[in-house]
């Protein structure tokens, strides 16, 4: 029999269209997911009151946690924690959050002679309660209700559960849907979970992770991709009538990269930074619920074309680099600009200037490809951040940009990065704090 190549079997999966009596290939824009009105009310539910900021072992973090159980209970899942149940309670130790707190596990079995192999797509689902070291925020102490960070993950894993069991006599490989506790506190839910897996490890041949997908403004966001053979490619490919930009190497410093140490090719899902990250800002109110749905296609999309390929991805071991971010030299400085992720290479591409930051002061504007600072050139954001924790607040810098074909120059003078004191160098994305 000729084998078939994963490019040759991605152009025939989007040549197929639902099958009589329903089926589990469905031409891009034609997934069985939930309208955007209901992703919309997960987020709002997962950020209500009673939830208080979701923080790891908290009564917060409890009744999130048993939210997503209920959840995947109604979309029919297996439960596949411990002791028959959706959980799996594990310590955490942590500045800020201290005591036990659960995972959330629910299995959709394949059929057929992949089913023994398992994909995971996940989303972290608690946050930084009243806020603690990770905060950005400098005002008084409040509830950061944590809609992007990541109750929209959640309100996405939650739609992708649901439109799976529709399909599920149509699957090949099984897929087990994984709501993390203690990300915040450095990704301790799914490292517990690698460590202590609830189905043999040696099982899951590939990770999809959704963390941050409620800002949709132009691109959905795909890092990690070159961990997978093939897959920028194959992202390409799939990506149907939504805008993506492959980042490639990892990026991040999500669930995906615990997956990534354990040899595990993953993808990372996101629509990149906002000015409300890690603060009470970020709220249901500001979130993208059409933007969230599009990420769930995509989601949908990759997990069905892995679910059916002939062969698992293969790990790339060229493609497992992480982008790890220079350390400052001393405080934090700030430029006060959201980057661009989808400008992966040529510049820093500014997405957004916040008001009454340095940037701002100096005439820097969105759309601006800063390419050179301080005298060190810039070819992408790993640059970029070089060059900014290079200097020291108060240090007055010349950044040259590119804007309408034209190279710019501009005198800045640095602030301080915003953050309580003792607050990590680095926030838990990976981002610095500019």
């Amino acid at each position: 029999m000729k084998k078939v190549s994963r490019r040759a079997f991605s152009g025939f999966f989007l040549l197929l269209f639902p099958l009589p009596g329903g089926g589990l290939l469905f031409p891009p824009g034609r997934e069985p997911l939930p309208g955007p009105a209901r992703f919309q009310r997960w987020v709002e539910e997962l950020c209500a009151p009673a939830m208080a900021g979701r923080r790891a072992c908290t009564k917060g973090a409890r009744l999130a946690a048993d939210l997503v159980a209920r959840e995947f209970c109604l979309a029919g899942l297996k439960p596949a924690g411990e002791r028959g149940s959706f959980f799996q309670e594990f310590p955490v130790k942590a500045p800020g959050a201290e005591g036990r707190t659960r995972n959330v596990l629910g299995l959709l079995e394949g059929r057929g002679p992949r089913a023994d192999q398992v994909l995971v797509v996940s989303a972290h689902y608690d946050h930084l309660g009243m806020g603690g070291p990770e905060s950005r925020w400098q005002g008084k102490p409040a509830v950061h209700p944590g809609a992007d960070d990541n109750a929209s993950g959640v309100s996405c894993l939650l739609g992708l559960a649901r439109a799976f069991f529709r399909v599920r006599d149509r699957l090949g490989r099984s897929i087990l849907f994984a709501s993390w506790g203690a990300e915040e506190e450095g990704g301790l839910g799914s490292k517990w979970w690698l460590e202590h897996p609830t189905i043999p490890l040696e099982r899951v041949v590939f990770l999809v992770n959704l963390d941050m997908v409620g800002h949709l403004r132009d691109k959905i966001l795909c890092g990690a991709a070159a961990s997978a053979r093939g897959m920028p490619s194959l992202l390409r490919r799939l990506a149907g009538p939504a805008k993506v930009a492959v980042l490639g190497r990892s990026f991040g410093g999500s669930d995906h990269q615990n997956f990534l140490k354990k040899k595990i090719p993953a993808i990372h899902l996101f629509t990149g930074a906002w000015e409300g990250y890690h603060t009470p800002l970020d709220t249901p109110d500001k979130i993208d619920p059409r933007g969230i749905r599009e990420v769930a296609c995509l989601a949908f999309r990759i997990l069905s074309f892995e679910s059916l390929s002939p062969k698992p991805p293969v790990l790339d071991p060229e493609g497992m680099g992480s982008l790890a971010l220079p350390r400052p030299k001393g405080a934090r400085p700030s430029l006060g600009t959201v980057p661009d992720f989808s400008q992966v290479r040529g510049g820093y591409k500014i997405a957004k200037v916040k008001k009454g930051s340095p940037a701002g002061k100096a005439g820097l504007r969105a759309g601006d490809l800063i390419v050179e600072f301080g005298g060190k050139p810039v070819d992408g954001f790993l640059d970029f951040v070089a060059a900014l924790f290079s200097h020291l607040p108060g240090d007055r810098v010349e950044i040259q940009v590119l804007r309408g074909g034209k190279r710019l120059k501009f005198q800045v003078t640095l602030g301080k990065a915003a953050g309580r004191p003792g607050a990590p160098m680095r926030g838990k994305k990976g981002r610095p704090r500019r």
